[in-house]
């Protein structure tokens, strides 16, 4: 079997991660596989960057840029919110050898700059069986990446709230004019959550094909917890300058993205701290933020960890957390998520999206009521309190990782779709 896959970038986002994984996941299993991504550094076997068309010529983040163009000159977009009409590509698939002799192509994140939605047609008209495994909503939406509750995707797009605009035939109304001219009879669609099934399903651009569950994996020898048969850090194991029990935070662009729930999280760390008769044994940790936005935390310590790539010091930043907080406030199925359980990093967040297939409340984490800051910080207390008694959550942690998100299982369960396996998952 040749598989394809096209994805924005082969190392940025959970996207990017996912591709890499399924690829290389896919070569091993004997297979014909080659990734090729906008921008990356090409350096993983058989990964490759685009053929470039005029567009992409200028530079790998120009056709990102006058894909938004549109919006931004135009209309008031929310801020900290992606949002893509899908108008320009920056690659001529057509001349794309690997394209043309693949046997199934697979799509993750395009757009942005990527693929247009023009581009997406032709590879659907090529007769080829196509999977796409949603990141997030922009496959099905009118530009949006999470609409926020908004659900005309179901219908007709138009006066997009994200876009702050009035106007029933604005670019939301023909991006998904657009897409529902798609040819989808060669289409299978890979859902990582429950949650996103469930939307995809009822969307006007995806009713009536067919879907399948298959959530993220993580490799677990490499997520794992520190010691033993034990995922808990209990006093004696914890060094002298590391008595403090650490609270983790992080994801890309974890307190400007609107979405990761950076501004929940503040509120909830203020009542968390104004609550807490012995603060100083507690430290807030954070990655995958600009060291400046961490000031003006209420009382807490806080220690910024800077930006990691690499899956170990991704790793170890878990096994040194007590506990992962998670306040984001739409997700799909976080990776960041995976990652901590699969470390014994019982997890604490709102029980919105993905989260629910994630976290069993009070079994490996906590389910805060959506938004209810107040409900969050008490979540964050009581998980602070119980892996303190016992390793339970932690162990229960782990054991849903492994379980539920161990990246060979879930992997084959991918490769039963890419092969046409209609009982697959």
């Amino acid at each position: 079997m040749k598989v394809v896959h096209l994805c924005a970038s082969d190392r940025e986002g959970g996207a990017a991660k996912a591709a890499q994984r399924i690829h290389a996941e896919v070569l091993k299993q004997g297979h014909d596989s080659d990734l090729i991504v906008m921008r990356g550094d090409g350096r993983a076997k058989n990964v490759h960057l685009a053929n470039r068309n005029l567009i992409g010529r200028l530079g790998s983040r120009v056709p990102t840029i006058l894909d938004s163009a549109v919006v931004k000159l135009f209309f008031n977009k929310l801020p900290g919110r992606a949002w893509s009409p899908g108008l320009v590509g920056c690659t001529n698939l057509s001349s794309d050898r690997r394209v043309r002799e693949a046997d199934v192509i697979v799509l993750y994140w395009v757009d942005g700059g990527f693929l247009s939605t023009a581009q997406v047609q032709f590879l659907l008209a090529l007769g080829k069986r196509v999977v796409w495994r949603l990141s997030d909503m922009w496959p099905f939406t009118g530009g949006c990446h999470y609409s926020e509750g908004c659900y005309k995707f179901r219908d007709e797009c138009g006066a997009c709230p994200q876009l702050q605009s009035t106007l029933p035939f604005d670019p939301s109304f023909f991006t998904l004019k657009k897409k529902t001219s798609w040819n989808t009879e060669n289409l299978k669609v890979v859902c990582p959550s429950s949650w996103i099934r469930d939307l995809s399903e009822t969307s006007r651009v995806f009713n009536g094909v067919k879907h399948h569950l298959v959530a993220t994996g993580v490799d677990t020898t490499i997520f794992r917890p520190n010691f033993g048969h034990s995922t808990h850090r209990s006093e004696t194991e914890r060094t002298s300058d590391d008595k403090k029990l650490k609270i983790l935070f992080g994801a890309v662009n974890s307190l400007t993205d609107w979405r990761k729930g950076g501004q929940e999280l503040r509120a909830a760390i203020k009542i968390f701290s104004d609550n807490c008769s012995s603060l100083q044994k507690y430290e807030l940790n954070v990655f995958g933020a600009n060291d400046e936005a961490l000031t003006s935390w209420s009382g807490i310590d806080v220690k910024y960890l800077g930006s990691p790539s690499l899956e170990a010091e991704l790793s170890a930043i878990y096994r040194s957390a007590d506990i992962f907080v998670a306040p984001s406030k739409e997700e799909n199925l976080a990776n960041t998520v995976i990652e901590a359980l699969a470390c014994g990093t019982p997890v604490v967040a709102f029980a919105v999206g993905g989260m629910v297939d994630l976290i069993d409340h009070m079994k490996n984490g906590y389910l805060a009521k959506p938004f209810d800051i107040n409900d969050l910080a008490n979540g964050i207390q009581t998980v602070c309190e119980k892996i303190e008694e016992s390793d339970d959550l932690a162990v229960a942690a782990r054991t849903k990782a492994l379980v539920s998100f161990d990246q060979e299982k879930q992997i084959k369960k991918f490769i039963d779709v890419l092969e046409g396996n209609e009982n697959a998952a």
